[in-house]
């Protein structure tokens, strides 16, 4: 199995919080329970008054009509149940409004002493008979029932309701009972109240000192409940902000691990063919590795290396021009592409052996060392034509391998195997190639160039040498030809054949050309002053790359700037595999650094691929014969039969018009055989090897002779 099989872990749902206590919830909760205590306020008294009916009914006592001809206690006790019974029915619905239940307080209390005064009529004791201890014990249980409403005023309703009930019965006492002893203090008072005083203080003391004493318990009771809800408030504000910053520290972590789980999919997983990412391969192969390793130790067999036992070799494949394959048919045709490969890549793929995509176009694949397909033939195989439902795709593949020994760096692996690829594809792609060490020191070395490279020029590492161009009828020096040289802080001198082709292949070919532009043709103006007054004008010529040619806008600048600054002729060198291309826009690039006053040159005449059609059609003012055709000349050295070649070159230079500039001149047989064939000027270590503008300024001679 090759493909991910990525399943993202579902969170399980956490438990729903407790609903946090708020002030409305706690006032609901007083509130109901100040109707459950006037349930069980109106349930005890109901209690009561049965318990009290039950007493009158069961005594032995004969019925007393009164003078309405109702018998006064049971219809007290009948009025006393139905207030009970009416308070309970309020109660229970909860509409047992304040008012109504101060009334209530009230009528308890009148009915109580009612019953007391049915009791005085229809057994004629005295009304003080009747404000003895039970009636006052009830009158203190009443008072007390009122605390479960934990409300003072209606504490205070009770006490007050009590006393004047109280006093309105002592005062009818000392009215309807003349022989009570309350009658004689009547008497010496002469006054109810002074007789109410002196006979039932004691009771109303009591009955006052009771309801303050209750008073100030429910008052201190209901403090400490509105603290209580004060608290529950604020604690009810902290737990819900706890739960909102709990529900956004889950929603936070929710969404974290949703990111996690996203990105690490989108790192193992490749979404267009299903196959493993790159990461994701090199976790496969480290636990193939591991186990290699694990097996070897334990002396295991290769059934338990994961599949990829003794290591195995790493395969990287490339198609081959799929660049063109989606600029040309789309990148929908691209991707199908792409999904039919993979899907061919899975099946010819051992079972278990990792398969992954890995680039745009590259694939990977770790092949088991007892694999039954080896890479040549899985290449051959995936490069079979592919048929899909609209299109068939014709397409060769390039690959790398490497091999993947047991304890390998991975890094290093990967690695290899991709510099396997590139030498692959360099060598005219369609091949597969293992990785060559010497190869990779090559390209590493190569690469540590590159990398030096960027900083020459920022660090003043680059100079500019100077070879002269000589007049070989006559020996004077007639310009110069500007060569880079890069001075290494650890190589010392590095070759322009190593660096250039760097520099071109980076790009960095553009910034170093315009400054060579601008330090060649300030050394021209100072060269020119040296020479003197006197002295013919010098020209400087100076390389232009093709990779400049594409930077149209920056050449132009810099060659502008040049002209500007400099004391005599500037020539562009250009070599001939630049008109390969594109002749025609070639042409026009040319006529525009013409127009900025810059000469031509067309260097290394006779090795590139032009058509001689086209060199009338172009600017150039001089032609360079190539260093090869001037070896040529020497009748002592290889290849002498150039000279026809060499005389042909000068024969069509002067149809043209064109100055004819010969390299590579480094023998007097050399420069005397171009003076016959009527080349004007050369340029070779036969006059001078390239050198600083320093000795050139100190007057360091052409070697002529």
């Amino acid at each position: 199995m090759t493909a991910i099989q990525a399943t993202d872990a579902q969170a399980s749902p956490a438990p729903a919080p407790a609903p946090a206590p708020d002030a409305t919830h706690l006032a609901e909760l007083l509130r109901d329970h100040r109707r459950r205590a006037e349930i069980l306020v109106s349930l005890i008294q109901l209690a009561i008054v049965l318990l009290f009916g039950t007493l009158y009914f069961a005594a032995p006592m004969t019925f007393v009509m009164g003078e309405t001809g109702v018998a006064p206690v049971p219809v007290a006790l009948a009025a006393y149940l139905v207030l009970c019974l009416l308070r309970l029915w309020l109660a229970r619905r909860d509409r047992l409004t304040p008012a109504l239940l101060h009334a209530s307080v009230v009528a308890d209390m009148a009915v109580l002493f009612g019953l007391i005064w049915s009791f005085h009529i229809q057994y004629h004791q005295p009304p003080a008979f009747y404000l003895k201890a039970p009636t006052l014990i009830y009158v203190f249980i009443f008072i007390a029932l009122r605390t479960l409403r934990l409300e003072p005023r209606y504490v205070v309703a009770a006490g007050i309701s009590a006393i004047v009930g109280w006093m309105a019965l002592a005062a009818y006492a000392v009215m309807a009972d003349p022989v009570h002893p309350i009658t004689r203090d009547y008497v010496a008072y002469m006054t109810g109240a002074k007789v109410l005083i002196g006979a039932e203080i004691d009771k109303i003391v009591a009955i006052a000192a009771v309801t303050a004493i209750l008073t100030v318990a429910v008052t201190r009771g209901q403090q400490i409940l509105l603290r209580q809800i004060e608290s529950g408030e604020e604690n009810a504000r902290l737990f819900a902000e706890s739960r909102a910053l709990n529900h956004r520290l889950r929603d936070e972590i929710a969404e974290k691990e949703a990111a996690q789980t996203a990105l690490r999919r989108a790192a193992y997983v490749d979404t267009l063919t299903g196959l493993g990412s790159r990461l994701w391969l090199l976790d496969r192969l480290a636990e193939a590795t591991s186990a290699v390793t694990a097996a070897a130790a334990g002396g295991a067999t290769s059934a338990k290396t994961g599949g990829v036992p003794g290591g195995g070799t790493l395969v990287l494949m490339d198609i081959d021009n799929f660049g063109a394959i989606n600029s040309s048919l789309g990148q929908q045709a691209g991707d199908t592409l792409l999904r039919a490969v993979a899907e061919r890549l899975t099946a010819l793929a051992p079972a278990g052996a990792p398969v992954a995509r890995i680039g745009a176009d590259t694939f990977a694949a770790l092949l088991p060392a007892d694999s039954a397909i080896g890479p040549e033939e899985l290449l051959r195989r995936l490069s079979e034509d592919y048929v899909t439902a609209d299109r068939e795709f014709a397409v060769s593949f390039s690959a790398g391998t490497a091999m993947l020994p047991m304890g390998c760096d991975l890094d290093r692996a990967m690695r290899d195997a991709d510099t396997a690829l590139h030498q692959a594809k360099e060598g005219g792609r369609g091949r597969i190639l293992a990785f060559d060490p010497a190869e990779h020191d090559r390209v590493a070395a190569r690469a540590r160039l590159a990398a030096g490279l960027r900083h020459a020029l920022s660090g003043r590492q680059l100079a500019l040498f100077y070879q002269p161009i000589v007049n070989l009828e006559d020996g004077r020096v007639a310009g110069f030809e500007a060569l880079i040289r890069w001075r290494h802080p650890e190589q010392g001198f590095v070759s322009p054949a190593q660096f250039i082709p760097i520099a071109e292949e980076t790009g960095q070919i553009v910034e170093i050309g315009a400054w060579a532009l601008d330090e060649a043709t300030a050394a021209l103006g100072r060269l020119q002053a040296a020479a003197g007054a006197g002295a013919p004008p010098l020209f400087m010529s100076v390389n232009v790359s093709a990779r400049q040619f594409a930077r149209v806008d920056v050449l132009t600048e810099a060659v502008r700037r040049a002209v500007d600054r400099a004391g005599g002729p500037l020539k562009l060198e250009v070599t001939e595999s630049l008109l390969i291309d594109d002749v025609e826009r070639a042409n026009a690039i040319l006529l525009r650094l013409a127009e900025l006053g810059a000469s031509l040159s067309m260097d290394d005449f006779g090795t590139g691929y032009s058509s001689l059609s086209q060199l009338h059609r172009l600017p150039f003012s001089t032609l360079k014969i190539d260093r090869s055709f001037t070896m040529g000349l020497d009748a002592a050295g290889p290849g002498g039969g150039t000279r026809p070649l060499v005389e042909a070159t000068l024969g069509l230079a002067r149809q043209l018009g064109l100055d004819v500039v010969a390299e590579g001149v480094e023998t007097p047989a050399q420069r005397n055989a171009l003076a016959e064939l009527g080349c004007a000027l050369g340029q070779g270590y036969l006059f001078s090897k390239p050198l600083p503008e320093a000795e050139l300024l100190n007057g360091a001679p052409a070697k002529g002779g």
